[in-house]
């Protein structure tokens, strides 16, 4: 009778919290919202003297900030995951993969050729690192 207590005080504390546990999305916008990320706060510095770039990071995406020349105003240029490997094929060009992750003090993108075959989307190309930006 006490185990069978305990199971049903169990099912209902697990119902009660399965809301918070299995939110994903909310909870990624919730971590947004603590930092609102923009290009006057972004974490990472890249590019080059004409063309810099910023990256902001947070609950697994990043947005990169642009301002070519320094002569217009920071804007958005691209945006994309964190520690998640996409697979895709272009419009024109070459299918790739890349990954784009935190290293320390650095924000890197790791990338490389691949196959076309869905069922064999490999690497056919030495996997390529680049740098994108050091942390400010």
């Amino acid at each position: 009778m006490r185990l069978r207590l305990n199971k049903i005080i169990f099912l209902l504390l697990l119902f009660n919290f399965s809301e918070e546990v299995f939110s994903g999305i909310e909870d990624q916008y919730k971590q947004q919202q603590k930092f609102k990320c923009t290009s006057e706060n972004a974490q990472f510095k890249g590019g080059s003297k004409e063309f810099p770039s910023r990256f902001c990071v947070t609950a697994g995406v990043f947005i990169e900030y642009w301002n070519p020349r320094l002569q217009y105003n920071w804007s958005d240029f691209s945006t994309g995951n964190v520690n998640k490997e996409i697979k895709y094929i272009p419009l024109s060009g070459s299918p790739s993969i890349e990954i784009h992750k935190i290293e320390g003090d650095q924000f890197v993108k790791y990338s490389c050729k691949s196959d076309t075959n869905p069922d064999n989307y490999n690497c056919n190309s030495l996997v390529r690192k680049e740098i994108l930006g050091i942390r400010r």
